[in-house]
């Protein structure tokens, strides 16, 4: 976070995945008082979620109780560290398609298409 941190202190645009937010939420806190943050948070489904990340993994299916497990875990600490942080941070909780293209608009790198 620190890192982050400097990064956005010289202007420049920083990503940082969900689960470190919240696995470190004071420090996350602490970026989004001292840095615009913006958190998109994506609304897919915990199964489809678990099984990106056994497909991911290259996993065997019967470790799918177990991953979809972790997943759901990881799930509550983000939505837990979302709900914290949206005093400090602009929280928006999107479909992956809007997530991506909230991003590209934050980054400035969406392409608009013409109009006809």
């Amino acid at each position: 976070m620190r890192r982050a941190s400097d990064y956005a202190a010289l202007g420049h645009d920083v990503l940082i995945e969900g689960l470190r937010l919240s696995s470190e939420y004071e420090r996350s806190a602490e970026l989004a008082r001292a840095h615009r943050l913006h958190i998109l948070r994506l609304t897919t489904p915990l199964d489809q979620c678990a099984r990106n990340l056994v497909w991911r993994r290259r996993a065997r299916r019967d470790t799918w109780p177990g991953v979809a497990q972790t997943v759901a875990d990881e799930h509550k600490k983000v939505a837990e560290a979302c709900e914290r942080l949206g005093q400090d941070a602009t929280v928006e909780t999107l479909g992956f398609e809007d997530a991506l293209a909230r991003a590209q608009d934050l980054l400035g790198i969406r392409q608009r298409g013409n109009a006809a």
